[in-house]
């Protein structure tokens, strides 16, 4: 799991939409939370919310990448984990195969 938060958050330049979602925090860096929407952006609250937490602590992009990867590795492998500490197979196999649609 380490692993591939460490892949997820330490990538830089990677993917066609990068350059703009570190605008975005460096907008929201600069302006605040408040003042990122009052210019009518329009997106994700919770998304904006955290870009803006991570810039009070004056940290970087790549930061940010790394609490995000982190956040959705942890939040789609933990319940993964779990089934397989209280479950029994069958229902494990279940949930996989209605997770990952191989049906």
């Amino acid at each position: 799991m380490l692993i591939l938060v460490f892949v997820m958050g330490l990538r830089k330049e990677i993917g066609v939409d990068y350059d703009s979602y570190e605008r975005m925090f460096d907008s929201i860096k600069d302006l605040g939370f408040l003042g990122y929407y009052s210019q009518g952006n329009v997106i994700e609250p919770g998304y904006v919310f955290l870009n803006y937490l991570v810039s009070l602590f004056n940290l970087n992009y790549n930061f940010l990448l790394f609490v995000s990867s982190f956040i959705t590795i942890y939040f789609f492998y933990y319940p993964v984990f779990l089934l397989l500490w209280y479950c029994e197979v069958g229902y494990c196999s279940i949930y996989y195969i209605l997770c990952f649609k191989i049906y």
